[in-house]
This record gives structure tokens, sequence and C-alpha cells, in this order.
């Protein structure tokens, strides 16, 4: 009988310094966790157009925001329609968010009022953690810089790649740098990342070299709104900050070569090319229905 108790207290004492053993564990690997990660809240930016009170134009809003976002522990998108998004991030590992607006856009007559949905609008955006004085905001001037680290990381996963390795081939890339210079840029009036040559941009970022010099838009010429554009009665530039300068100034900017979409009375797009700025010619669209989901 006493061997039976014995062996019964010993049982319990052994369970007890299972759980006991259990919790500590578990205090420690969170109490590491929270040393190594952090909680950062990005908030969405305004969708500011800059349109002067004269004009006549249908409402344009975000119906809800297209988030995305990558890093060696993301790889995730999803639609949002609060103001900001809180996201679980590895101290010091780099990371990217972006933000595109999926907008309504609302039509009036007589009778009714019917809206649509579009995605037409550049993404705001930051890359982690090399914006301190930024980090919490998804910036419009930044929507650029956190797509090249996307496409990176996605290519690099194409080929079938482990998270580790892609980490640490993107770490080992000057960020810092790549968004001073960019910051820099930005300061300039008449800039638009989204003019940059991306694809020798890409391949320089994967060869581990990267020169100020592909950050520099090439090609790029104004035109006069009116008369390109005469009829319209709003022209709004996908890259949400340079309508600023085609509100103030009553100018586009388009690269040679290439599509240039321009928003049009909200329901047309206005493709604009040309290879010389004596033969510019403008085609009109219908705005994309946006329909998809998750």
């Amino acid at each position: 009988m006493m061997n039976n108790f014995i062996k019964k207290t010993w049982l319990i004492t052994l369970g007890f310094v299972i759980v006991v053993y259990a919790l500590a564990f578990t205090s420690c690997k969170t109490y590491f966790e929270d040393l190594e990660y952090e909680k950062i809240t990005f908030y969405f930016p305004e969708l500011n157009l800059y349109s002067t009170k004269n004009q006549e134009q249908n409402d344009i809003f975000v119906s809800r925001w297209l988030v995305e976002i990558y890093s060696k522990d993301y790889d995730t998108k999803f639609f949002t329609t609060e103001e900001s998004v809180s996201v679980k991030v590895q101290k010091n590992e780099p990371l990217c968010v972006l933000a595109t607006p999926i907008t309504a856009f609302s039509t009036k007559d007589n009778t009714e009022t019917a809206f649509f949905e579009t995605q037409i609008f550049k993404p705001a955006g930051t890359i982690y953690p090399y914006s301190p004085e930024t980090q919490n905001q998804l910036l419009w001037e930044k929507g650029f810089s956190a797509t090249v680290m996307k496409l990176l990381w996605n290519s690099k996963k194409e080929n079938n790649y482990n998270s580790n390795y892609v980490n640490n081939f993107i770490a080992s890339f000057n960020w810092k740098k790549f968004q001073e210079v960019q910051d820099e840029k930005n300061q300039q009036e008449f800039y638009n990342p989204w003019h940059i040559d991306l694809q020798p941009l890409l391949e320089e970022l994967c060869a581990k070299e990267f020169s100020s010099s592909f950050l520099t838009t090439k090609g790029v010429y104004s035109f006069p709104l009116e008369t390109y554009f005469k009829n319209a009665k709003t022209v709004y530039s996908l890259y949400v900050p340079e309508n600023k300068i085609i509100n103030e100034h009553r100018i586009f900017f388009a690269k040679k070569n290439e599509l240039n979409s321009f928003l049009v009375d909200n329901f047309c797009v206005g493709v604009v090319s040309f290879d010389s700025i004596k033969n510019v010619s403008i085609t009109n669209v219908s705005v994309p229905i946006f329909n998809e989901e998750l």
C-alpha cells in the first residue's frame, strides 16, 4: 500500500514538473518571439486628385483596398475597408506592403445612382525597415519601390528558392540607398517613378548591382492638356501625386514609345502613345470594371 502511495505521489510530482516545464518553455518562447518581432500599423493614404471646385465631375472614392504583403513570413493578398492594417513583422528583416485603391464611381441621372468599381490607380506602399521616418505610412511616392521588392520576392519564389534564401538575397541589397535616392528624386516637381525602365532596374538588382541612374526617368515629355484633351472635363494621372501638377500647370506627362494611360471623365481611359512629339495619338477605351475576388 505504501508503495502505491509513493508511486502515485511520484506520478503527481512528475506531472506537475512537466506542466511547469511546458509553461516555462512556452513563456520563454513567447518572450524571445516578442524580442524578435514587432507589430506595426500601416495607415492608408488619402486619394487626393487635386481637382478644382469648378470642375464638373462624378464622385470618385475608395470603396476598399487591395493589400499585398511580402516577406519571409508573408505572401498574402486581401481586401479591407479599414483605414489601416496591422502586421506582425520580424525586426530588421525586409518586408514590403502595397495598398492599391479599388475605386468606386457613381453615375447619377434623374432617377437613380449607380456605382461600379475599378482598379486603375497605382498602389501606395512602403518597404520595411528602410524608411523609419515614414514607416507607418503607406505613401503613393513609395508604391514603386514596394512594387520592385515585391517583384524580386515573386521572381525568386517562382524559381523554387526557399524563403530564407530569398530573404537573405533581398536583405543583401542596399535598400536604404535605394530609398534615399528615390526620396530625393520625389522632391523634383515633375518626377513620376512609374516612368522608370523597370526591366533593366530589376536585372541590375538581381545582379546585386545598383546605380542611381536606373531611377532616372528617360524619354518623358510634357504636353498641354487643352491641346490633347480639350473636350475632357477631368484628366487624372494614375500616379496620384502627379495630379497636383496636372491641375496647377495644365500639362500632362507621357513616355516615348510606351502606352501612357489617363483617367478621362471618370469613365474612359485615354491611352497616349508617340514615337516623336509631332506624332502623338490618343486612343480612348472604357474603364475596366473590377469584379475580382481573392
